[in-house]
């Protein structure tokens, strides 16, 4: 379905009626997420904010590979089991399923602070990788 070797991101904007996927949990915890940012995204690990922040996202995968926190919990939101571990193609699967059921939308990076594929990614039907 899709070579990994060309996407270095996934991440999932929640829309407005899910922006608490994106809160902190009661016990403070948080998933890992993404922050949109006038040149583009960064990760909340690489502490990197610079400017004032657009919209925020769940990261799926991040620098070439999965993330299975932000992966556990979108499964969890869309009635899907919980894997050991996730391909880059399972994701997809995820967040299509989640984009369906109107929870957001997923968005493929081909680099992690870029947004080029965004685009066509926002379709909920189509992605060029």
């Amino acid at each position: 379905m899709t070579n990994s070797n060309n996407v270095a991101g996934i991440i999932f904007v929640p829309s407005e009626n899910y922006k608490s996927l994106i809160s902190s949990s009661k016990c403070g915890s948080s998933p890992p997420l993404a922050s949109k940012f006038s040149h583009g995204w960064e990760s909340s690990a690489s502490h990197l904010y610079h400017g004032a922040m657009q919209e925020q996202a769940i990261v799926l995968a991040w620098d070439y590979k999965t993330i299975e926190v932000g992966c556990d919990l979108l499964c969890r939101e869309v009635s899907l089991s919980i894997l050991n571990s996730y391909t880059f193609d399972d994701i997809l699967i995820i967040g299509r399923k989640a984009e369906y059921r109107g929870l957001g939308v997923l968005i493929v990076l081909d680099t992690p602070s870029s947004e080029s594929l965004a685009t066509e990614s926002r379709s909920p039907h189509v992605i060029k990788i």
